[in-house]
């Protein structure tokens, strides 16, 4: 009998181990089973929460979860903020539990998820439903909460450019033709400079002077329930829901809307992730769907996904993350699914950071290297010992991610050069030296 239950036990093994392998989605360690949102920070990844169980953070790319805090907290948003250092603050939304006053808000931590601080001084309204933040040109941050009265008396988009210590109702121009109770903002996104809020019932508005007013552009636009955008830096991507909803792509920040949905068999998209024409979105009750195409076509990858409720997805390095109704958290390699993803330069950097150049010394050219945690608009410019600017590399908006710089130095002299990296409130400076 022992024998017996020794082949049982090496059969079933061995039978683990092979499933291990097989391409397929594979469920990560995690006590929380509704997740609602993720972020990296400081070499951590994080999961939200929304059954009061609050957040989770990984540091072994979400094959093990400790819990990280807001304990008996809903968490429907989080998102990750430069804290001008090189690293990151890490913000959450949450639910207010049972209407209770003091409950809900925005939660603050600067330590990668130890400690968290309210931040929702100012706000009206306790239940948070979205954030996004944006790093601008002039070295500050923005950073947006879509919020709603747990009575659903009322809702307001609100701005912090300090951390959260003081917020400002920027919401005027939205109110007039989306009404509470029959309307509130479900969705943030930053494409461009522009602002987008996607409502429940009267669909998209774009604010492109951070929020102070308000347009509605549902051009194209066959449903009006906004669940979440997506960017590539360059196309807009809205996920809705509904019969008549799906998945839509505007290429001129939002003034149209094009339905892209084709092949994709549930129009209850909840989560959506785009890496260049790749799209994924996250469906109640039929998974995960794949387009390589910007939309055009759409498969389902599904295999080994046993929980098809998905709240949220989220890419980081070369996996896919998804965030699951009733089993947590689940990660698939990229690689199974769409090609070229293994290039260092598709992975979301930990922080952010200025690299030396390379070669130094250098005649007369060399590369600067440097990554993005969020995106940012930056700048990269070489000065002489004087500070005088000799050089501008980089001066545009760019997504999070890794990126090279080349300089020439052939019209300067040998000598002692700087040059600095601005990012957000991220700053560094470093020294290259030109032998000629």
């Amino acid at each position: 009998m022992k024998k017996i239950i020794g082949l049982l036990v090496t059969g079933l093994s061995l039978f683990a181990s092979t499933s291990q392998s097989i391409a397929q989605w594979i469920r990560m360690d995690i006590d929380s089973v509704f997740v609602t949102s993720f972020t990296v920070g400081d070499a951590y990844l994080f999961a939200g929460t929304g059954v009061h169980t609050g957040m989770y953070r990984s540091t072994n790319n979400g094959t093990t979860w400790a819990q990280s805090g807001l304990n008996g907290r809903s968490i429907q948003s989080v998102v990750t903020s430069p804290n001008g250092k090189g690293g990151a603050n890490i913000f959450a939304g949450s639910y207010s539990i049972n209407c209770i006053p003091g409950s809900g808000g925005v939660f603050l931590s600067t330590d990668n998820g130890s400690i968290w601080t309210g931040a929702g001084t100012g706000q009206t309204y306790e239940d948070v439903y979205a954030l996004v933040v944006d790093s601008i040109g002039a070295g500050g941050t923005n950073l947006f909460a879509a919020t709603a009265d747990c009575g659903g008396n009322g809702y307001g988009v609100f701005l912090t450019t300090n951390n959260g210590t003081t917020w400002t109702n920027v919401t005027d121009g939205l109110t007039t033709t989306c009404a509470s109770p029959t309307c509130w903002v479900d969705a943030l996104a930053i494409s461009d400079t522009n602002l987008f809020a996607g409502t429940v019932g009267k669909g998209v508005f774009r604010s492109t002077d951070y929020g102070t007013t308000w347009t509605e552009v549902n051009a194209g636009l066959t449903t009006l329930y906004v669940q979440t955008f997506a960017t590539n830096g360059t196309d807009l991507f809205m996920g809705t829901w509904g019969n008549s909803g799906g998945v839509f792509r505007s290429t001129n920040n939002g003034t149209t809307w094009t339905d892209v949905s084709a092949g994709l068999t549930n129009s209850h998209v909840q989560a959506l992730v785009v890496i260049g024409t790749n799209l994924m979105v996250g469906t109640e009750g039929d998974g995960v769907f794949l387009s390589t195409n910007n939309g055009a076509n759409w498969t389902q990858v599904n295999t080994g996904l046993t929980d098809t409720w998905i709240m949220s997805l989220t890419v980081v390095g070369t996996y896919l993350f998804a965030g699951s109704d009733r089993s947590g958290v689940w990660r698939r390699p990229l690689s199974e699914m769409i090609t070229g993803v293994n290039d260092e330069r598709t992975e979301r950097p930990a922080r952010f950071s200025l690299h030396q150049n390379y070669p130094n010394p250098f005649n007369p050219g060399t590369v600067i290297s440097y990554q993005l945690l969020v995106n940012n608009w930056v700048t990269l410019k070489v000065y002489n010992v004087l500070g005088q600017e000799v050089a501008t590399l980089v001066n545009e908006r760019r997504e999070a991610g890794r990126y090279e710089a080349v300089f020439d130095g052939s019209k300067l002299t040998s000598g002692v050069y700087y040059y600095r990296l601005q990012a957000g409130n991220y700053n560094e400076t470093k020294k290259l030296l030109l032998l000629r």
